[in-house]
């Protein structure tokens, strides 16, 4: 669980005395870009929403939020939703948000960097259907979320970069529906997930391009509540440490669904089957040995640092855990596999002292 120093704490506590009247203290609606404007004057001195004065941004003709630069925290809700010629957050400034934080439906927005100072949210963190979005990296502070992070329809996004500081989420984290979405490592620093027991922990679903799930999380994250992937028609490779240590010891009355992705990550039965290999991986030397190219053809290239790789023995297993080929190593550093069919597979190297072992892809 996430712990607030005593500096934070006595940091915004002064925050929140010095709000003013000059705040709103209910509600308010920014609907018109002279709305956003006019803040400055129709709030003067109001540098911190406080509780229960959410504040809902949402207008055809609202194109930034400039007007907005006077706000450094938020103790209420911020939503910036459904404005059609929004291209840019540049001036929503924050440096803390004590509540929701939604930014959904905004077809021309391509600039989030204002929020590049944000560490925490306490409540709510959603970034949904904003199409022209091709990555995250305005959240570059954010360690904490607090109460679920929804990452939905955004169809141009590529990766989940900008959110390499993020460690722990309480409630909820959803990765779907993301049709250009093809790498999740910069979730790698993510030690905790709590989850939701109505909606589960950790969701990824319906990301079409995505192929596998390396770097998401580590050794040492926890994923406190059910497990869906589930449509990632092309993902084939799950088998990375936090999902393998979640399926060897899930959490007491978790539900795991793992369907309708390629073979390799289509259950969890061929999911534990790869994970053997990652146990392997906690072991190896990976500036000594290695194999390339991937993906590769009609063969396959062996270096070990100048040591004799007739020492060694090549498996290779396909993504149900199936033994295609193996082979000892002599004088050679080159492994033929012009007759392997096209696919994912892992390449194991072993001898007595030293084990390697690494996803790759066989194309024709």
């Amino acid at each position: 669980m996430f712990k607030f120093s005593t500096a934070i704490i006595l940091a915004f506590t002064s925050i929140s005395l010095k709000i003013s009247a000059q705040c709103p203290l209910t509600p308010i609606s920014l609907t018109t870009q002279t709305d956003i404007d006019n803040f400055s004057t129709t709030y003067p001195g109001c540098d911190t929403i406080p509780v229960g004065a959410d504040v809902l941004i949402s207008g055809s003709t609202i194109t930034n939020l400039n007007g907005l630069n006077q706000l450094v925290a938020s103790l209420a809700a911020i939503e910036i939703r459904n404005n059609s010629n929004l291209t840019t957050t540049s001036g929503l400034n924050l440096l803390y948000a004590g509540s929701d934080l939604i930014i959904r439906n905004n077809p021309q927005l391509v600039d989030i960097s204002s929020f590049s100072n944000l560490d925490t949210i306490l409540g709510e963190f959603t970034i949904r259907t904003n199409p022209l979005l091709t990555d995250l990296t305005g959240f570059s502070s954010l360690k904490y979320v607090g109460m679920g992070a929804i990452i939905r329809d955004n169809a141009a996004l590529t990766s989940l970069n900008g959110l390499n500081q993020l460690t722990s989420v309480d409630g909820i984290l959803e990765i779907v529906e993301h049709p250009n979405l093809t790498d999740v490592s910069a979730l790698s620093n993510l030690t905790l997930v709590t989850g939701d027991p109505i909606e589960g922990a950790l969701v990824i679903d319906l990301n079409t391009s995505l192929t596998s799930l390396n770097g998401l999380g580590n050794n040492n994250t926890e994923i406190l509540g059910d497990l869906f992937i589930t449509g990632n028609t092309v993902l084939s490779d799950c088998a990375v440490q936090s999902i393998c240590n979640y399926l060897n010891n899930p959490p007491i009355g978790a539900v795991s669904t793992i369907n309708l992705n390629l073979t390799g990550c289509n259950t969890e039965t061929e999911i534990l089957n790869q994970c053997v290999f990652v146990s392997i991986n906690e072991q190896n030397n990976y500036d000594v040995l290695s194999v390339y190219p991937n993906p590769f053809n009609t063969q396959l290239t062996f270096e070990w640092n100048g040591k004799n790789l007739s020492e060694l023995l090549v498996t290779i297993h396909d993504l149900t855990g199936k033994l295609i080929h193996e082979q000892e190593l002599n004088s050679t550093t080159v492994l033929n596999t012009e007759w392997i069919n096209k696919g994912s597979y892992v390449i194991s190297l072993v001898n007595e002292k030293k084990s390697f072992s690494k996803k790759m892809i066989l194309i024709k």
